[in-house]
């Protein structure tokens, strides 16, 4: 991993000046980011926190459509709830009663979606507490999962709060085969 990154950064000129280091919840990245810019706090990159539920709440989407692969309901399940058609919401609440499972991993990613709308780091704080507190009443084994994730990453989830740093502008680069620096292909 290193050489590659390495390189990447290698044009920053006083590492030691960076501010800030937004990344995903990667160990090799985030002992890289402490070699490489001592002086920079990381902050872990809200995208890559909320979909940490993505593949959960697919696996019990298809347990729950039991072989049928609706893309509407798979759409509605990604998509945080305020952005659920008002016309959707009760056909939702009222499929998901009858599948508890993804009921409560439904409820788990609004939770962590709520959460980044919060607008100060104390609020953020206090919620990210009582989320993981409840979570450990969870017998579904990727919410305790995520519960381990989000108190092993508390400080730098929380970073967001003060910098307001993604790494949007990266992969948005990294998905249009651009490199950040030129704006071409590498």
């Amino acid at each position: 991993m290193g050489s590659d990154v390495e390189q990447a950064v290698r044009h920053i000129e006083r590492p030691e000046n960076v501010r800030w280091v937004s990344i995903d919840l990667s160990d090799p990245y985030k002992r890289f980011v402490s070699d490489y810019f001592p002086n920079a706090s990381i902050v872990a990159d809200k995208f890559h926190v909320l979909r940490l539920l993505s593949a959960a709440l697919m696996k019990y989407r298809k347990q729950a459509e039991g072989g049928k692969n609706t893309a509407y309901l798979r759409n509605l399940l990604l998509k945080p709830g305020y952005q659920v058609l008002d016309y959707w919401k009760p056909r939702l609440h009222e499929w998901l009663k009858k599948h508890p499972t993804l009921q409560e991993v439904c409820w788990a990613k609004e939770r962590l979606s709520r959460f980044y709308r919060i607008r100060s780091v104390a609020q953020a704080a206090r919620e990210l507490t009582r989320l993981t507190d409840s979570l450990c009443l969870s017998r579904i084994p990727e919410l305790r999962t995520l519960r381990a994730t989000l108190k092993k990453w508390r400080s730098v989830i929380l970073n967001y709060w003060t910098s307001r740093q993604t790494n949007a502008r990266v992969e948005g680069f990294n998905r249009n085969g651009q490199s950040p620096r030129s704006g071409r292909s590498p």
